[in-house]
């Protein structure tokens, strides 16, 4: 989507002129694709107005790598959405698409 950045980004659509993003990361395996994501995301900001949502897996909330993660990217303003909820969230986005 955005030549020039970290990581490409898994998918992204643009109702009423704010691209959102959608990210799948893993919050246990390694909090540096949560810095990564969140670098993305800054660099994207500075060109447009955007909304970014991480897709993870449901994950021990308890975990210190878990809750590291979910600190660095709710610090970004990058929404968290976990897969056992996802669903709902898909059907919130189809609507927006036929808008």
């Amino acid at each position: 989507l955005h030549h020039a950045l970290p990581i490409c980004i898994d998918f992204a659509y643009r109702p009423n002129g704010v691209t959102k993003y959608l990210h799948a990361i893993s919050l246990e395996r390694d909090w540096n694709q949560s810095k990564l994501l969140c670098y993305t995301f800054w660099r994207i900001r500075e060109k447009t107005k955007a909304q970014m949502t991480a897709i993870v897996a449901d994950a021990d909330p308890d975990s210190a790598a878990v809750a590291s993660s979910r600190q660095i990217l709710a610090g970004a303003g990058i929404a968290v959405q976990p897969l056992s909820h996802l669903d709902p969230y898909l059907e919130g986005v189809g609507r927006e698409l036929r808008m």
